[in-house]
């Protein structure tokens, strides 16, 4: 791939949304977590 004319790098939001993602999926009861964030802030 590196040697096509293939545009395969991530763009940097992509790259967060991916961390964002992985980050959702290794924390457990996340949506809990996230409600009692956002209802703090």
């Amino acid at each position: 791939m590196r040697n096509s004319n293939i545009d395969w790098h991530l763009t940097e939001n992509e790259i967060l949304e991916k961390r964002l993602a992985w980050a959702k999926n290794s924390i457990k009861d996340i949506k809990r977590i996230e409600a009692r964030y956002f209802e703090e802030h």
